[in-house]
C-alpha cells in the first residue's frame, strides 16, 4: 500500500500539471503586472494641456509669433481647414496674414496617451480673418501634445482643424 501512495500522488501531480493552463497563468500575471504599472505611471495633466492650448490662442490674438513658435515642435504638422498639410515654417510664413479676433471652446475632450503625450479635442467657434477676409467660424479641432524629453516642455506635434458646415441661415 505504501508503494501505491507515491504513485497515485505522482499521477495526480502529473495529470494536474498537464491539465492546468500554465501559459495562461503566466500571461495573466504579466497582464496584471502591466496594468498595475500603467496605473502607477503619471499621466499627462488635462488642466495643464488645456491651459497650454488656450495660451497659444491668446498668443495668436496678440499676434505673438515667438510665443507660438516656442510651443510648436520642430516636426510640427497642421492639417488646416482647407485640407492641406502645413509645417512649422509654413505656419510662420502665413502667420502675418491671420488675425484672430475672438474664440470660444466647447465640448473639450482630453485623452492622456501616457505620461508624455496627450490629445486634446474640442469645438471652436472663432472670429478671424485671413488675408483680410473672414475665415470659417465653426471648427472641430484636435491637437496632439508631447513632452520634450530633453527640456520637459510640452510642445504641439500635430494640429488639425476640420470645418463644421453650418445650415443655411444659421450663425
Amino acid at each position: 500500500m505504501r508503494s501505491r501512495r507515491p504513485l497515485v500522488l505522482m499521477m495526480i501531480l502529473t495529470f494536474g500539471a498537464l491539465c492546468w493552463p500554465q501559459e495562461h497563468q503566466q500571461y495573466s500575471a504579466k497582464e496584471q503586472g502591466a496594468r498595475i504599472i500603467a496605473a502607477r505611471e503619471p499621466q499627462a495633466n488635462k488642466q495643464q494641456i488645456i491651459a497650454y492650448e488656450k495660451s497659444l490662442l491668446e498668443a495668436e490674438k496678440r499676434h505673438d509669433w515667438p510665443t507660438i513658435a516656442q510651443r510648436l515642435a520642430p516636426e510640427f504638422v497642421e492639417i488646416a481647414g482647407d485640407g492641406n498639410a502645413y509645417t512649422k515654417a509654413d505656419v510662420e510664413k502665413y502667420f502675418p496674414e491671420v488675425k484672430l479676433i475672438e474664440y470660444e471652446l466647447s465640448d473639450i475632450q482630453f485623452l492622456a496617451l501616457g505620461a508624455t503625450a496627450a490629445l486634446l479635442m474640442y469645438k471652436a467657434d472663432v472670429n478671424f480673418t485671413f488675408q483680410g477676409k473672414p475665415g470659417p467660424a465653426h471648427m472641430r479641432v484636435s491637437t496632439a501634445w508631447v513632452q520634450d524629453p530633453t527640456s520637459g516642455q510640452w510642445l504641439v506635434m500635430f494640429h488639425q482643424a476640420t470645418l463644421v458646415p453650418q445650415p443655411a441661415g444659421s450663425k
